[in-house]
C-alpha cells in the first residue's frame, strides 16, 4: 500500500513555560502557590492583592499563578517581599497593562543618589509610568507579558511610559513580553536574566543602570515607517562610575521590526552595552551608537562581536565603537557576568507537571489548499501531563471533526493509512493544551505562517482546530 505524501515543513522543539531553560542544579521548592483569576475562580481577583498576601521579609518561594486573561492594574513587589515567582498562562494569554506616563524623560534617573529617585512614596516620574514594578531581590516571571498602552496610538509627541521597571537584585525573566514605544523596560538595577523574552519600543525601549544578560531574546522596534522623528534607540545606559557593576549584553536573538534606530546612545561616559552574535534587520542607522550624555567617548564600551544580517554592516559605525578581545567578550557572554555565585540554577525549576515537552511537527498536505496545514503533535511527559488539555475551551481553542457515514476521516483515495494518521493527529491535538500550541504557532518564521492572533489547524479533510493566540 502506497504511504500517504506529506512534506516536512518544520520539526519545533517546544519546552512549555521554559521547562529546560535554566539549568536546574539544585530544586529550590516552593512553598506555596496562590492563584489569581479576574472572573473569581482563584484565591484572588487582582495580581495586586496576591502580591500583598506574601509576607514581608518572606525566605521561602512562592507562586503566584495569574490565570489567562488582561489585568489592567498597577503592580508593585516592594523590596520586602522577596522569593516570588510570576507564573502566567503564556504571554499571550496573560497580560498587565496600564497607561500611565509623564511628561519628563529619563533624565530624572541621574544624580548622585538613584535611591533618591525610587522611594516607595512615588516621587517619581519613571516610579508613577510604570505598569510592572519589582524592588524586590530573587524575583522570577514565567509567561506574562507586561504593556503600556499609553504611546500605542500616536507617536508624534511620545512621552515616558514604562512597561515594567526592574530595580532589586538576582531577579529573571523567561518567556515574557514587554511592550512600550518610550522607554519600554527600566532595566533599573541589580543583575537581571532575560530569557526568550520579546521587548517592544522605539525610544530607549531597554534603559537603565542594570547588569543584565538578554538571552536569545527579540527586540523590535515600532518606530514609524515613514516619520520626521529621528531614528530611536534600542538602548539607553548608564554607570555611576568607572568601577560600578553594570552593563546590557545581549546574546543571541534578534533586533527587527519598522523604522530607524540607534543600538544605543550613552547616557554617561561609562555606558555599556554588548550585541553578541545578533540577526540585526536593516532597521539599524550605519552610524550605530550615539555618544548622547557623555562628555567623552573614551571610556564608553559599547561593541558588536559576531552579529549577522544586513544591519550588522559595520562599515559605517562611529570610530570609537570598542573592538574587544576574545577574553573580554568572554567576561560580557558568561553567565557569570551577572551569576558567579549560581543563583540562576539555584532558582525552582518548573514542577512536575509543567516538565514537559511537546515536539510539533507541521507538515504541509498536498491535497489541501494552501495555507492549510496539518498538524501532527507528540506529548513526552516525565510526570503529570501539563500537555493535556483541559475541558474549558474559553482558554484558548475551539474545534471540530466532522464526522462522515462510514466512521472518522475519510481519505482522498480511501487509503486507511491516511486515516490512521490523521485520526491518531486529531485525537492527540485534542489533548494537548492550547498554550502548548500557541506557543509553537506563534515562533514559526514568518515566511512559513504569518503571524496572527487566530490559526485554523486543519487535520486532514475534516478536522478544524482554532486557536486564537493573543499578545502577538
Amino acid at each position: 500500500m502506497q504511504q500517504p505524501r506529506r512534506r516536512l515543513l518544520l520539526l519545533l522543539p517546544l519546552l512549555l513555560m521554559a521547562a529546560s531553560i535554566s539549568p536546574c542544579l539544585s530544586l529550590a521548592p516552593v512553598s506555596r502557590t496562590v492563584t489569581v483569576d479576574q472572573r473569581g475562580g482563584g484565591d484572588f481577583t487582582s495580581v495586586q492583592s496576591a502580591v500583598d498576601s506574601v509576607p514581608d521579609g518572606n525566605l521561602q518561594w512562592i507562586r503566584i499563578h495569574v490565570k489567562a486573561g488582561t489585568y489592567r492594574e498597577k503592580v508593585i513587589i516592594p523590596k520586602e517581599k522577596s522569593y516570588i515567582l510570576l507564573q502566567g498562562d503564556g504571554s499571550w494569554n496573560t497580560e498587565i497593562t496600564s497607561n500611565g506616563h509623564a511628561l519628563s524623560g529619563i533624565s530624572i534617573l541621574s544624580g548622585s543618589s538613584i535611591d533618591e529617585h525610587f522611594k516607595m512614596d512615588g516621587h517619581s516620574a519613571t516610579f508613577n509610568t510604570s505598569t510592572f514594578i519589582v524592588l524586590a531581590d530573587d524575583f522570577i516571571a514565567r509567561g506574562i507579558s507586561f504593556r503600556n498602552m499609553y504611546n500605542a496610538y500616536s507617536k508624534s509627541s511620545p512621552h515616558q511610559a514604562v512597561a515594567a521597571l526592574v530595580g532589586g537584585d538576582r531577579s529573571a525573566f523567561y518567556d515574557c513580553d514587554f511592550y512600550g514605544f518610550q522607554d519600554t523596560l527600566c532595566d533599573f538595577t541589580g543583575r537581571h536574566y532575560f530569557h526568550r523574552c520579546s521587548i517592544k519600543g522605539g525610544i530607549d525601549f531597554i534603559f537603565g543602570y542594570g547588569q543584565s544578560i538578554y538571552d536569545n531574546c527579540t527586540l523590535l522596534s515600532n518606530m514609524p515607517p515613514r516619520t520626521k522623528l529621528q531614528p530611536g534607540w534600542v538602548t539607553a545606559h548608564r554607570r555611576i562610575t568607572a568601577d560600578s557593576p553594570g552593563g546590557l549584553v545581549f546574546k543571541g536573538g534578534s533586533l527587527q521590526g519598522t523604522g530607524r534606530v540607534f543600538l544605543g546612545r550613552a547616557w554617561n561616559e561609562f555606558a555599556t552595552v554588548v550585541f553578541y552574535q545578533v540577526s540585526m534587520a536593516e532597521i539599524v542607522v550605519p552610524q550605530g551608537w550615539q555618544a548622547w550624555d557623555s562628555p567623552g567617548v573614551s571610556s564608553i564600551t559599547f561593541a558588536e562581536v559576531g552579529c549577522e544580517g544586513p544591519g550588522a554592516n559595520k562599515a559605517g559605525r562611529v570610530p570609537w565603537e570598542k573592538n574587544l578581545s576574545d577574553e573580554q567578550v568572554q567576561s560580557f557572554v558568561d553567565l557569570s557576568f551577572i551569576d558567579k555565585e549560581g543563583w540562576i540554577s539555584n532558582q525552582p525549576c518548573q514542577n512536575t507537571q509543567e516538565n514537559a515537552a511537546a515536539v510539533l511537527h507541521l507538515e504541509a498536505a498536498p491535497h489541501l489548499a494552501a495555507p492549510a496545514i496539518d498538524a501532527h503533535l507528540r506529548v513526552d511527559s516525565g510526570g503529570r501531563d501539563h500537555h493535556r488539555r483541559r475541558t474549558n475551551v474559553e482558554e484558548g481553542i475551539s474545534g471540530r471533526c466532522r464526522r462522515r457515514r462510514g466512521g472518522g476521516l475519510r481519505a482522498p483515495d480511501g487509503n486507511r493509512e491516511w486515516i490512521r494518521i490523521h485520526a491518531k493527529a486529531a485525537r492527540k491535538l485534542q489533548e494537548v493544551a492550547p498554550e502548548c500550541v500557541c506557543d509553537a504557532l506563534l515562533r514559526l518564521p514568518p515566511f512559513l505562517v504569518k503571524p496572527q492572533h487566530k490559526y485554523t489547524v486543519r487535520v486532514g479533510r475534516s478536522c478544524k482546530f482554532t486557536y486564537r493566540c493573543g499578545g502577538y
